[in-house]
């Protein structure tokens, strides 16, 4: 099996176009924490690990303003799962009670 170098560099090209401009981002290399949620992953899991993951872009990352704009021009199918800029995705709510006067499942 041959490598065709400039088909991988065309495949590259196509993949990276339009994504956000990392350069020094806080995120780089923590993709356990940033990560969409797994499927058998507790959802109080996934919450602890997307709000550490969330603290780090707004306190710690030099790259937040650009990946901010990076994500406001993306469609809603366009964004990636899981953090982006400091935003953690929409999860399921918490089981918990029943809220006051709500009929009885």
């Amino acid at each position: 099996m041959s490598y065709d170098q400039e088909g991988a560099i065309r495949l590259l090209t196509r993949i990276l176009t339009g994504s956000a401009p990392l350069a020094g981002a806080a995120c780089i290399g923590q993709t356990d924490l940033f990560a969409p949620a797994g499927q058998t992953e507790p959802p109080h899991v996934i919450r602890r690990r997307h709000e550490a993951a969330a603290r780090i872009c707004r306190h710690t990352c030099p790259a937040l303003a650009e990946c901010t704009a990076w994500a406001a021009q993306l469609t809603p199918t366009q964004r990636p799962a899981g953090v982006v800029a400091g935003r953690r995705p929409n999860l399921p709510a918490a089981p918990g009670r029943p809220a006051k006067g709500s009929p009885a499942a």
